[in-house]
């Protein structure tokens, strides 16, 4: 009788891509994030949203009515403020299916994403992950800020030269971790970050554990809208300069264990380091360039 439930769990159909959505207490753009994922032109995949116990009761209100309306949508509230690397752990260790996305509670995505996303990992077992050209909107939806290329991050055969770009690189590299990774592929450097996700610039150092062990194919077309927020530079945790650079670049080295290019890594954080060092200068030396000016 017991080998049945396995014959039976074999008959159960995955979707082809599950969406991770953790939220939290922004009740005002959800409605038009989970709209972006439903207007999908690909629609084999399902959404679960991890509720961090927002406070608002908005936010259970309406996820529970989309759960409510369309069954690919699973909602779960956590009985607590899980933290929110917990959380976006815990949506992807809760999906399942071939391919995997974490969405955030506020950007938007063209109705094609997915479809070329899965479309191109489909046609290149090499890749193990997918993403494309992005842009910056406001809060109202009305663009934004510039933002510069994530082409320069693709795969294209030189492992060390990638690594070097990435480290190096001032772009939009955080932005990676939106791509669709094949899931298996996200394990390791979810399990490295959760004995360190109290790095600072935690994003980024996950996305730099991820590309030294596999390859991204970067779409160029705009097919993703980043939002930004009056806020956001205000609400960040406040760290000391010096220990935000010593523990962020440690993370690097540390996230390189077991490849072949610790060494490598570690050769180049000095160099990271002065270039952060000397951007941060530049930064200060304008602030108070202007302020003389204005006086």
């Amino acid at each position: 009788m017991l080998d049945v439930f396995p014959a039976l769990l074999d008959l159960i159909e995955m979707p082809t891509i599950s969406i991770g959505m953790p939220v939290y207490n922004r009740p005002e753009l959800l409605k038009q994030a989970i709209d972006s994922l439903l207007n999908q032109t690909f629609k084999d995949f399902e959404i679960l949203i991890s509720d961090n116990a927002s406070p608002n009761p908005l936010v259970q209100e309406m996820c529970e009515e989309y759960a409510r309306r369309d069954p690919r949508i699973r909602y779960v509230r956590q009985p607590t403020n899980i933290g929110a690397f917990n959380n976006l752990k815990y949506v992807y260790e809760n999906c399942n299916s071939e391919y995997f996305m974490w969405a955030a509670d506020d950007d938007l995505r063209e109705n094609t994403f997915i479809e070329r996303g899965v479309k191109a990992l489909n046609a290149d077992s090499s890749k193990a992950a997918w993403f494309c050209e992005l842009d910056g909107i406001k809060f109202d939806g009305t663009p934004a800020q510039h933002i510069a290329s994530v082409s320069p991050f693709a795969s294209r055969g030189n492992k060390r030269i990638e690594l070097i770009r990435y480290m190096m690189g001032s772009g939009p590299k955080m932005m990676l971790v939106y791509s669709i990774f094949r899931h298996p592929t996200l394990r390791e450097p979810i399990e490295f970050l959760t004995h360190n996700h109290q790095i600072p610039g935690a994003d980024f150092v996950l996305m730099y554990v991820y590309v030294s062990r596999h390859d991204i194919t970067i779409d160029d077309n705009v097919l993703f809208h980043y939002r930004f927020h009056d806020q956001d530079r205000q609400s960040r945790v406040k760290v000391p300069k010096r220990m935000f650079a010593n523990r962020h670049f440690a993370g690097y080295w540390n996230g390189a264990s077991f490849t072949p290019y610790p060494i490598m890594t570690r050769c180049l954080i000095p160099v990271r380091y002065l270039v952060y060092l000397t951007n941060k200068l530049s930064i200060s030396i304008g602030k108070r360039w202007r302020r003389l000016r204005r006086s």
